[in-house]
């Protein structure tokens, strides 16, 4: 355990909020002058929360399973320095600093990064600074409608999770399931099948409270998942062309299994990270020819693209999250096993949650501690 002032506790928290916000709208105003602003915001704010750590570290008294997981960690980190893989370096960096947090406290670090990114963001959409809309749909300076669908299911999920666990009563519980359904009808309006099926899903799961029945082999089972996601991915990937419904699942899925397809053949699985810079073209229903280079789905292209070392860990870290989860389930683990089996199947298709500064999933499974 950690003992600390509380205003310590919450300059912490309050800074690496405003770590996560900077990054953001790094990322976000990357080719405006903005840009340089929010970077030096993220430069000051990290290193404000570094000497914290430092002094947290002299609070905590360092068990040996948490010197191996910072280790670990850190060790990663270098790794992902030397082959410029930033989006994992980003992700571990993330880990070290959430690792004296609670679960709790960092998914309300990421609801209000993600309210506060939301409503900026919009805000400069309207002032022209971003694009309004793209592709047909309103996506509010977030450059394509599956991001700002993502940053909706987040903020749905993240705040269902708060309001059920710090003000449980029957109306926090309507509210609650009211906001679930209305963002379901605004990611059907953005067409966002992956957050609408989801969220759908998490109603179903979290109602019928299917993790408190008390059987091992579903047990083990959820927490096979990610390695049975991986196996899935990789069936779909390699068999794209032997069997027809693979061909009319990869339609469905915005042909991410062409995407997996293509740059499983264009390149080897190393141990360390890679840049995967492949793309293929397409002609659409409508005659037109499209490139296409995202980097979709975590499962398929994760080892791909960040080795087998940082795979490996990160495939792990996930399963003994899942684990710890429910070993011992009450309430709280309940809906937070829920909505971390959501962004895992989230992972499925699509990249995002494994986005540091947008999804608290990775950064949580990689520092997270049976003794948290």
């Amino acid at each position: 355990m950690i003992e600390v002032s509380r205003k310590a506790d919450e300059t912490y928290r309050i800074v690496c909020c405003i770590l996560l916000i900077s990054l953001n709208l790094m990322f976000e105003l990357n080719n405006t002058q903005w840009s340089i602003f929010f970077k030096a915001i993220s430069i000051i704010s990290f290193t404000i929360i570094c000497f914290l750590f430092v002094y947290f570290s002299f609070k905590y008294k360092f068990k040996t399973q948490d010197l191996v997981v910072l280790t670990v960690l850190l060790v990663t980190e270098v790794i992902c320095f030397i082959f410029h893989d930033n989006e994992a370096l980003l992700l571990l960096i993330a880990a070290v600093l959430f690792f004296f947090l609670k679960e709790i406290d960092i998914i309300n670090i990421y609801l209000w990064t993600l309210i506060i990114v939301f409503f900026i963001t919009a805000t400069l959409s309207f002032l022209g600074v971003l694009p309004l809309t793209a592709d047909g749909f309103y996506v509010l300076g977030f450059g394509y409608k599956n991001r700002i669908g993502f940053i909706l299911f987040s903020i749905c999920l993240y705040t269902f999770f708060i309001i059920k666990n710090r003000y449980s009563n029957k109306l926090t519980t309507v509210i609650g399931y009211l906001l679930l359904f209305l963002t379901i009808f605004l990611e059907q309006a953005l067409q966002d099948r992956t957050a609408m099926v989801l969220l759908l899903l998490l109603l179903v799961i979290y109602s019928t409270h299917i993790f408190k029945f008390n059987n091992k082999f579903f047990a083990i089972l959820i927490i096979s998942l990610p390695l049975i996601l991986i196996a899935i991915s990789l069936f779909l990937s390699f068999n794209l062309t032997r069997f027809e419904w693979i061909n009319k699942l990869n339609e469905l899925l915005s042909l991410r299994i062409s995407l997996w397809n293509n740059d499983w053949s264009m390149y080897n699985l190393t141990i360390f990270p890679q840049q995967l810079n492949s793309y293929f073209s397409y002609i659409t229903n409508y005659g037109q020819n499209v490139s296409v280079t995202a980097l979709d789905g975590y499962f398929a292209l994760g080892m791909l693209q960040h080795g087998i070392i940082f795979f490996m860990i990160s495939i792990y870290s996930l399963m003994h999250m899942l684990f710890i989860n429910l070993e011992d389930i009450n309430d709280e683990k309940e809906l937070l096993m829920c909505i971390t089996v959501i962004f895992i199947l989230y992972s499925f298709s699509e990249n995002i949650p494994a986005v540091s500064y947008l999804c608290f999933l990775f950064p949580t499974a990689f520092s997270l501690k049976s003794s948290r």
